[in-house]
């Protein structure tokens, strides 16, 4: 339920839990990032250099315009963080993780795992990122899971969640 919240895409196959990619939002995708881009170059062509000569006022155009390039860059950037920490399949079987990539495979459980450690960043005003990582016992930090919430507390809940669900299932002591 909460990967399905937090639109992290999963499934279960043979007895597997299989987290991959999160699903592209079509409705966030188009809504916080294309259309504000396409109105702002839209805008940005209308007006292009004759914005002095429009009643509307110079600074109200370019503030516009800044606010719009401004919440498209900045929701893509989110996009990509989260689809960056989310990048790689993990597959939970038989009280081990298995992390892969395009590179690589690796298989944690109870005995190569140091610690499951909660990891929150303010990347805006009042907008947090959090992530939850596994720490090997070469001290090598994996990246299990990454998403972002509005509310500091509600992301530390629903990463206090996952390191429970994770060490139990991996039976780990925290």
């Amino acid at each position: 339920m909460k990967l399905k919240r937090l639109k992290i895409k999963h499934f279960e196959q043979n007895g597997r839990i299989v987290i991959g990619k999160p699903k592209l939002d079509l409705v966030n995708f188009f809504g916080l990032i294309i259309f504000p881009l396409v109105t702002g170059i839209t805008l940005l062509i209308l007006f292009g250099g004759n914005i002095i000569e429009f009643e509307i006022g110079r600074g109200k155009i370019i503030a516009t315009l800044i606010f719009l390039f401004g919440t498209a860059i900045f929701n893509f950037t989110r996009m990509g963080s989260k689809w960056g920490n989310n990048s790689s399949t993990k597959t939970l079987v038989n009280n081990s993780i298995k992390i892969k990539d395009e590179n690589l495979e690796i298989t944690f459980n109870s005995e190569n795992v140091k610690e499951l450690k909660p990891e929150i960043t303010e990347i805006k005003e009042d907008f947090y990122e959090g992530t939850l990582n596994l720490i090997d016992l070469n001290d090598q930090k994996h990246i299990i899971l990454g998403f972002d919430d509005e509310n500091e507390q509600y992301l530390l809940n629903d990463l206090n969640w996952f390191v429970d669900f994770f060490s139990k299932y991996l039976k780990i002591k925290q």
